[in-house]
């Protein structure tokens, strides 16, 4: 009896684990300086980035270690979010470099998505 509990708990327990959603509140991120700024996670397992409350997407600067606008780029004939070099904030002004960063459509955002997704599985 023992040996069937096991067995649904290792079928069960996996199941579960992976169909828990992100968090879905605000977080503050800590940028290099030590200032912060609060956003939310979005995505999944196949494709994530953060969000600002303003609807700005934001990606983390691996060479700068700093959290950025995103902006989309061709790469290799997919499209990719990467950092923009402008550093993400809180306080952002129509006149500073923030201000001239585009918000991102979501559209794009989810063919970025999709396509990391069909890429992923296709390695399955």
């Amino acid at each position: 009896m023992k040996l069937i509990y096991t067995i649904i708990l290792a079928i069960a327990i996996p199941s579960i684990v992976s169909a828990v959603p992100a968090y879905t509140g605000d977080i503050e991120f800590k940028q290099a300086d030590k200032t912060t700024f609060t956003a939310k996670l979005k995505g999944d397992e196949w494709f994530s980035w953060i969000e600002d409350n303003r609807g700005n997407v934001i990606t983390f600067n691996k060479v700068t270690k700093n959290y950025e606008y995103g902006i989309v780029k061709s790469i290799n004939g997919a499209l990719e979010l990467v950092p923009s070099g402008v550093k993400a904030t809180d306080t952002v002004s129509k006149s500073s470099a923030a201000g001239s960063i585009k918000k991102i459509d979501h559209d794009v955002i989810g063919q970025i998505w999709q396509n990391k997704k069909s890429k992923a599985l296709s390695h399955k």
